[in-house]
């Protein structure tokens, strides 16, 4: 899909390292979960950055939950 310099911002390492933790916390392995983590944060950075164009890790969170839930489908 290639790569989203948008993700640049600050804080987006931090959601990276938040979602991370959450996977692993659920049971997932440490791989597993940072493939996760990355597919569903690199999502919601190309769906902010079509709706909303630039944005901060803070705008970013609502379209974590609509990746999670697109992912979930």
């Amino acid at each position: 899909e290639g790569l989203n310099p948008s993700l640049g911002v600050a804080g987006s390492g931090d959601l990276l390292g938040g979602m991370i933790t959450a996977f692993l916390g659920q049971g997932f392995s440490a791989h597993d979960s940072s493939l996760i983590a990355g597919k569903i944060l690199f999502k919601s950075a190309l769906t902010a950055n079509e709706r909303i164009g630039y944005y901060d890790s803070e705008t970013l969170l609502p379209y974590i939950g609509l990746a999670i839930k697109e992912a979930e489908r």
